[in-house]
Order: C-alpha cells, then structure tokens, then sequence
C-alpha cells in the first residue's frame, strides 16, 4: 500500500485546524492510501514577546473571570491530546527546521502540504517544511487548500513564495485571494473546498462516531466568537430570553463546555437551534449540518486577522445573506434554505476531489470519493 504523508500545523489547541487535519486524512485513506500526520516539532514555537503577551492575558483573565485559567487550559489541552490520539495517525517520525529532515523523504509516495495557514508567512512556524524542501522529488509534493491566512501579500514576500513553491507539482489552495496571488507570481493553481467539506453530516457523524443521544437535553445556541469584540452579546441574549434559550458559549471560561474536544464540538452545532460565530469552522459545520446560523465580522487588534476566507466561503455557497448587518434583528435570520447552497456545494466538491484525483492519477486505486 502506497503511502502518503500530511504536512500541516500540529499544536493548535483548535477545534478547525484538528477537523481539517483528519478530514485530509480521511479523504485520501478512502482512496486506498495509507495516510500518516507527521508531527513538526516546531509547532509550539513562540517568540519571546509572544510569550510574554500570553501570560499577560491569562492574568488579565484569571481578575475577569475569577477562574484557575491555567488549571482549565490543561484540561481543554488533555481533551485535544485524547482527539488526537484517537483519531489522527501521526507517523513516528517528527519534522523541524533544525532537523535534517531529507532522510523522511524516501519512506513516502505522496506529499500533502495542507489544509490551514501553512503559507502565513506571519506565523511564527512559518519555514521551508511547509514547502516541502526535504522532498526533492517534485512529483511526490502537492498541497491540498492550503492557504495563506492573510488578505494581501506585501510585494517584498513575492520572491520568496515564487522560489519556495516551485517544488511543488500541483497546488490547490482554500481562498480565492491565495489563487489571485498565485496567478499574479506566475503558478496555476485550484480554488478547492476546506477538507472539513469534502464530507456530508451522515458521513462527519460515522467519522468521530457521534450518536444520536444530544449532549443537552433543553434547547440551546450556540455560541463561539474568536473575536476581542463583545457588543454582539446583548442581541443574542435577548433573542435566547425570548424564545426561552440556553446560550452556550464554548470560549467562555465561565460556561462548562469551554472544556471541549473537536467531537462535542461538532455535536454541539449539530444540535444547536441557533450558531452565533465569527469562526470560519463553526461556520463550515452549520453548513454541513444545515443549521441556522449568522456570521459576524471578527474585530481583533491584530492586524493579521482577516474576513476573507469567510467572505470566500459564504459567496461561493449563495450564503452571503448570512452576514450579519447593523441594525438587522436576529429574528430577521431566522429563515434559511440549503437548496441553492448544495447545488453550489456539490459542484465544488467535484472539483476538489478532481484536484485530489489529479494528484493521484498513476495510482489506479484513485477514486471519486
């Protein structure tokens, strides 16, 4: 059995960098391939100022909310190391750019760089590996919907992608912005579907085995804001007062599900009357589970935060609707059809298990998943 390799971002304790990750693995483990994750050692890496900033901000969080932060941090960390374990197949060789990595090269058949911000050159574990410079078979080396994470690439950055992705035989990335940018530095490329969305509800429920038992019994919403910016709030509280809702909030420290795996991740959308979020996962796996959901703009006073990939993802699927606008009510959203959407949805997954297919062609276990 052939072999392929993942590379990808490893450390995030988030929910949508872990379902990608095992999303790509499925895909091409159902096309007869066996499938590993290999483990960049740099993936924990921060810079010092960055580590500074963290402490600070659990501090600040520990007075707010009168919590052990630390202590639940680790837990939630546990529950991803569990995730992890159970359903990624990490190879047990590891990757660094202090490392000679080439020797990995050779126990391969097929190289996957993707999905997530592989190409973020604002990341601090940005470097040659997401190029695959330890692959000097070009053959071997494809990303799937990688991407860059960023609206614009400063015109200083152009020289480096061109050279770094030239060792590429075949590139597919997840936002439109990532294939104009590709265009205008000379490479072809494909605008695929996030890995997450290759698959169907029926299918992501047999993948992390979700039953049909609800993890709460009494109605509930959904909420999961990545953003700095709580002004949304007394709107969906209202809402949630009137039709006699439970808010559930996954990135509160205050809320008992801030501890959560990516499995009751999912199954808290499944089940969720309402999604409130500014999360492009949450917002891929309403989708998927045609749910009613509204996407706000994320505020940060990170400038390298950006709406793109949402704004990709939502005009592409005719859901544009979904966003929300000042001086709208949430009771405004609440009518939604999935007929137009999935009409669009099927159309792009033809194309994004072609591009898989593509890469794969001289494998004749190669098929349409």
């Amino acid at each position: 059995m052939k072999k392929i390799a993942i590379i990808t971002l490893c450390g995030n304790i988030n929910y949508g960098n872990k379902l990608q990750n095992l999303a790509l693995q499925e895909s091409l483990k159902g096309r007869g391939f066996f499938v590993e994750t290999i483990w960049n050692d740099d993936s924990n890496s921060r810079t010092f100022k960055e580590t500074i900033a963290s402490n600070i901000t659990k501090i600040k969080k520990i007075f707010k909310f009168k919590k052990n932060i630390y202590k639940l941090e680790k837990e939630r960390k546990n529950k991803f190391v569990n995730f992890n374990n159970k359903y990624l197949n990490y190879s047990k060789m590891r990757i660094s750019k202090n490392k000679e990595n080439y020797k990995i090269a050779k126990f391969y058949d097929y190289f996957f760089v993707g999905s997530d911000q592989v190409w973020n050159y604002n990341d601090p574990t940005f470097s040659d590996i997401y190029f695959l410079e330890f692959s000097q078979e070009k053959n071997k080396n494809f990303s799937y919907a990688a991407s860059f994470g960023v609206d614009e690439i400063p015109n200083e950055y152009e020289e480096l992608y061109k050279n770094k992705l030239k060792n590429f035989k075949k590139i597919s990335v997840r936002e439109k912005n990532g294939k104009n940018f590709l265009n205008k530095i000379g490479y072809d490329s494909e605008y695929v579907l996030d890995p997450t969305m290759l698959f169907n509800a029926k299918e992501w429920n047999k993948i992390l085995k979700i039953e049909e038992k609800r993890i709460l019994e009494e109605k509930y919403v959904l909420v999961y804001f990545l953003s700095e910016d709580e002004s949304f709030y007394n709107k969906i509280k209202d809402y949630c007062s009137i039709n006699n809702f439970r808010i559930i909030n996954i990135f509160d420290y205050n809320d008992e599900y801030y501890v959560t795996d990516p499995v009751d991740f999912v199954n808290l959308i499944k089940n969720a009357e309402f999604i409130f979020t500014d999360s492009f996962h949450s917002t891929v796996f309403s989708i998927i589970y045609h749910k009613n959901f509204i996407v706000f703009n994320r505020k940060s006073s990170n400038k390298n935060i950006t709406n793109s990939r949402m704004d990709n993802l939502l005009d592409t699927l005719n859901l544009n609707d979904r966003k929300f606008k000042n001086g709208k009510s949430i009771t405004e959203y609440e009518s939604l059809s999935y007929e137009e959407c999935e009409k669009k949805l099927k159309e792009f997954k033809m194309i994004s298990n072609n591009f898989i297919e593509s890469c794969l062609k001289e494998d004749d276990r190669c098929g349409r998943k």
